[in-house]
């Protein structure tokens, strides 16, 4: 790839992510990213800011259940910033066709539009459509949520949105509490009846009394991964359940 000039079309996470790798790992060649929007721009079409950023993997070697949240505003400007210190170029544009950034010199194209790849010339892919998405964020103390949350009510009469609840804190405080998937919904208008009903469903949780002191362990909410996580999950609430247990004795051997 010597001296090959790439044009990367969009600088959502995708855009960014493709023109900052190649960079990396090709020396010799040139890459335009070209974009209607970049980090800092809101705009409802350029959704990578707006994103929950909540990132899971149930095949980790440490621990099976690992969990990364990413801060999207602070992630896309270290990824542009990180290209452009590589030599990469920028151009400010809204496209309507694939031919309006093909130069001379150009010998790639990657095409890293995301919604507007419905619309593209020489593109306009039929398969691609919006999905409305809101989210309610609060702000509070940094180690007051120090977990991810993410649940679907699967065989509900109310659609998948109405039974999609999440909340993901961030490094600076935010959380951000979830959510709604409405597809084909151009919308970006705030519904706050919606708002209010996701900010319900977070603060929703079992309240039960028992007779006794006991420890409750809970080992669920894997979605589809329940047979791929189930060994590591079981292994990491057994451990849970010792350390806990152990703890107990001993505050009950000081007394």
């Amino acid at each position: 790839m010597v001296n090959k000039r790439v044009v990367v079309i969009g600088a959502g996470v995708s855009g960014l992510s493709t023109a900052t790798l190649l960079l990396q790992q090709e020396k010799e060649i040139k890459v335009h990213l070209v974009a209607k929007h970049f980090p800092e721009d809101l705009s409802g079409e350029y959704t990578s800011p707006w994103s929950g950023a909540y990132w899971r993997n149930y095949a980790t070697e440490d621990d099976i259940r690992q969990q990364v949240t990413i801060n999207p505003s602070a992630y896309l400007n270290y990824l542009l910033n990180t290209f452009i210190s590589l030599g990469g170029t920028t151009q400010h544009v809204s496209l309507s066709h694939l031919n309006e950034c093909i130069g001379s010199d150009t010998d790639v194209v990657i095409n890293c539009s995301g919604i507007h790849a419905g619309t593209l010339g020489c593109v306009e892919d039929p398969e691609v459509y919006p999905a409305r998405g809101q989210t309610v964020i609060v702000q509070l103390p940094q180690d007051y949520v120090n977990w991810a949350f993410f649940r679907h009510c699967a065989g509900s009469s109310n659609t998948w949105s109405d039974n999609m609840t999440y909340v993901i804190p961030r490094e600076n405080g935010e959380v951000v509490l979830g959510g709604t998937f409405n597809e084909h919904n151009y919308s970006t208008d705030v519904d706050d009846n919606i708002a209010e009903a996701i900010i319900q469903r977070c603060l929703a949780t079992p309240s039960e009394k028992f007779d006794k002191k006991l420890l409750i362990c809970h080992n669920y909410g894997h979605g589809g991964a329940g047979f791929q996580s189930s060994y590591g999950t079981a292994k990491h609430v057994i451990e849970i359940m010792k350390e806990m247990l152990e703890k107990q004795e001993n505050e009950s051997n000081k007394c």
